[in-house]
């Protein structure tokens, strides 16, 4: 789950240029803003 779907997933994303899940939250949030990740 860290790891974005492994090297494939996160090598054809990239390929496609897309962001990961965490990638486009982190740019959703405020710079400093807190957290919670409910699940993993």
């Amino acid at each position: 789950v860290l790891a974005g779907g492994g090297a494939q997933s996160v090598k054809r994303n990239r390929e496609r240029n897309k962001f990961l899940p965490r990638e486009r939250i982190d740019r959703l949030l405020d710079p400093g803003a807190s957290f919670l990740e409910l699940s993993q």
